[in-house]
């Protein structure tokens, strides 16, 4: 076997890996070990920490992303894939040279089973020994991916060995830290400004007003960046809903990454453009087309689809990547070159996670502190906490000439109807069991304005 991991390390572990390791690509370093593996071994499996992408190879998302690629070199007989938590076979199909139903990626027998043990990947090698040779040769192999059953007997060994650990952890996330009647929820995470963001942020600031009392920075503004986490990546059941007693179970199901916060000086220039890339959340919308569009590219992903708290901002999302950004402001006064701000963010974003511009450069604090410590921190504080979103974000309303489409939890539909959310309207549940709503931007901005009000009030 033979292991490989994404370049990308060095930013996601720049902390402890900057001065001890260098990395190159995964396809580069395959060309070179390959070839030697394969003169000393009879079967070579690649073990990669990486996905599947088939964007130019250069790009960043296939060097994070490499095994199109990876499975074009001469020698590898199978691969064991992980990072994306994505399904193969299963989720790549009608792609050249992808067999979905032998599991086959160039001919080479692959799988990419999830993640959360939700499947156990297997691969078959029909092999064939030559006596003359001394060799063993495949001959044919497929991979399929087998879902695990929640009902499957737990072995008596284990769970004799992990019981105490797993009482005492169970006893752990039930400690009630606090109560909300706000329903802290992702539904809509990715289209209006949300509790699930809220809470984070909030929190965030919480702790750096803290932090940063007395300090050369207490001048300073401070703003946050939050991503709703869990919001659909993993299908329509893949969504935050927390409401009534917080516990510290229930912070993982706001924030499930164990980040830990770090902070970056910007100016008001580079936060626009930060602003810029989260944007890619977005696809582009044609308002002539009778079609109907989603509002959402959902193949980027959402942990990369910051909100800032702290500053006014709105999209336009008639534009193409990169100019979508078309007002944001600070008390008022648009963002500049002049004005500088400190950002609480995580370690992910602050060591160049999601190949965001300028933050990694500019971090002035990285802490070993977690970002879900922090929120547990702020909600015992608080004791009651009301994470109504303060819709500083918004999306600029536009005339199309068919419906514009988003789609989330088939739960959402409850969401809308108990809060009385203007402008959403549920559809159907499709084949997926997504629930498809229809946008109106113009009725949503409306009712995001007063609940702004509200909210000053």
């Amino acid at each position: 076997m033979i292991g490989f991991t994404p370049p990308q390390i060095m930013s996601w572990g720049r902390r402890h890996l900057e001065g001890n390791v260098f990395t190159q690509g995964i396809v580069e370093q395959a060309e070179k070990y390959i070839p030697i593996l394969r003169d000393q071994a009879d079967l070579v499996i690649a073990v990669a920490h990486t996905g599947i992408s088939t964007d130019e190879i250069t790009s960043y998302d296939a060097q994070e992303n490499a095994a199109y690629y990876l499975a074009q070199i001469e020698g590898i007989d199978a691969m064991i894939l992980g990072h994306q938590h994505s399904h193969f076979p299963g989720d790549f199909a009608d792609i050249e040279s992808i067999d979905n139903d032998k599991g086959l990626i160039f001919g080479v027998p692959t799988v990419l089973p999830g993640s959360w043990g939700s499947h156990l990947g297997v691969i078959s090698l029909d092999l064939a020994y030559d006596w003359n040779t001394g060799e063993w040769e495949v001959l044919d192999g497929s991979a399929a991916l087998v879902p695990v059953d929640a009902d499957v007997e737990t072995h008596p060994l284990l769970a004799e060995l992990v019981w105490p650990k797993h009482e005492a952890t169970i006893e752990y996330v039930r400690t009630p830290i606090g109560w909300t009647d706000t329903e802290i929820t992702s539904y809509f995470s990715r289209i209006m400004d949300n509790p699930v963001t809220q809470i984070i942020n909030e929190a965030q600031i919480w702790w750096a007003e803290r932090e940063f009392a007395g300090s050369e920075y207490e001048w300073l503004p401070i703003l946050s960046a939050a991503a709703p986490f869990i919001a659909g990546r993993q299908g329509p059941t893949y969504f935050t809903h927390v409401q009534g007693d917080i516990s510290i179970g229930s912070i993982t199901d706001i924030y499930i990454y164990p980040n830990t916060i770090y902070v970056a000086k910007l100016n008001g220039k580079q936060i626009k453009d930060w602003l810029e890339a989260a944007a890619s959340n977005f696809n582009q919308i044609d308002p002539s087309s009778a079609e109907p569009q989603h509002i959402v590219n959902y193949d980027f992903r959402e942990y990369n689809f910051d909100v800032i708290e702290g500053i006014e901002y709105v999209y336009d999302i008639t534009k193409p990547v990169g100019q979508r950004l078309v007002s944001a402001a600070f008390e008022g006064n648009p963002l500049d070159a002049s004005m500088e701000f400190l950002v609480v963010t995580n370690n992910y974003r602050g060591s160049g996670g999601g190949n965001f511009p300028h933050v990694a450069d500019n971090v002035i604090l990285a802490t070993t502190e977690i970002n879900r410590e922090a929120i547990i921190k702020y909600i015992q504080y608080i004791g009651e906490v009301d994470p109504a979103p303060t819709n500083n974000w918004k999306i600029l309303p536009i005339e199309t000439a068919g419906p514009l489409l988003y789609r989330s939890s088939p739960e959402g539909q409850g969401y809308v109807e108990r809060n009385a959310i203007r402008g959403i309207d549920f559809l159907e549940v499709d084949e997926a069991g997504w629930g498809v709503y229809k946008v109106n931007l113009f009725e949503l901005a409306e009712y995001l304005e007063e609940a702004a009000l509200q909210q000053v009030n």
